[in-house]
């Protein structure tokens, strides 16, 4: 059975889009050939289009060339009543932790978790995002084991190449002398 990887939002705009730093739309695209080399499947879940479209980032035409460029088994899916069980769950638990901000904050945790209950529809193995601390959060409050990967960051066998730079590929500042 080949690997089901979602494509988070950030990973789209990195793969088709022209915002963002040079070397983290790179980086996306050798985790994407990375994962069509070890025949992955990929899933754009339904509120990634959503937001791509809200954002004014993408048009429909360009998310379906980039469907169409991913291989045969890529496709866009919708949220069903598992993926939306799974994300009200989230939902709860991370807008209890993020009470007092801002409602922008909230709105990008419902995509989010509508995103990762996808994922987990999906049997997915992976999410690519660049947004890897929050998926992981609400992914642990259901016990998922999705692995989610940091597509700003360098594959794995390569990041020893990227050493001592910081998460857009330039080099890290030394700390402050105090």
């Amino acid at each position: 059975m080949a690997r089901i990887v979602v494509l988070d939002t950030s990973t789209i705009i990195a793969l088709i889009g022209t915002k963002g730093a040079d070397d983290v739309r790179r980086f996306t695209r050798e985790h994407v050939v990375a994962a069509l080399k070890e025949k992955s499947r990929f899933v754009v879940p339904t509120p990634v289009v959503a937001e791509l479209h809200y954002g004014g980032a993408l048009g429909s035409e360009e998310v379906e060339r980039l469907i169409k460029a991913l291989g045969a088994g890529a496709r866009i899916v919708g949220v069903n009543r598992a993926a939306a069980n799974a994300a009200g769950q989230m939902r709860a638990d991370a807008i209890a932790r993020h009470r007092k901000e801002h409602a922008d904050v909230r709105g990008a945790v419902i995509y989010d978790a509508l995103i990762a209950g996808v994922a987990v529809q999906q049997n997915a193995a992976a999410i690519f995002t660049a947004n890897r601390r929050d998926f992981e959060s609400q992914l642990r409050v259901i016990d998922s084991k999705i692995d989610v990967v940091d597509t700003s960051r360098p594959p794995k066998g390569q990041a020893e190449l990227f050493e001592g730079e910081g998460p857009t590929g330039k080099p890290k500042r030394p700390p402050k002398k105090r």
